[in-house]
């Protein structure tokens, strides 16, 4: 599910969460894993820009950190 805002100033802001359901390691059964991010950009120049970008994963699975 992605979102993109414009912030003002030259400023740009795009989230997205996402859900997958991966195959767990003993083939028995499904474990869930979120996605998400959080992208900040800005204009450098006329042609160029740059951003950064934050990403976090998580895991349903055992052991899992």
């Amino acid at each position: 599910m992605p979102l993109g805002l414009e912030l003002g100033a030259g400023w740009v802001m795009g989230a997205m969460t996402e859900l997958d359901f991966v195959r767990n390691e003993a083939n028995t059964g499904y474990d869930r894993e979120w996605l998400n991010s959080i992208t900040f950009g800005h204009g450098i120049t006329e042609t160029l820009g740059g951003y950064v970008e934050f990403v976090a994963i998580t895991s349903s699975a055992a052991g899992s950190k």
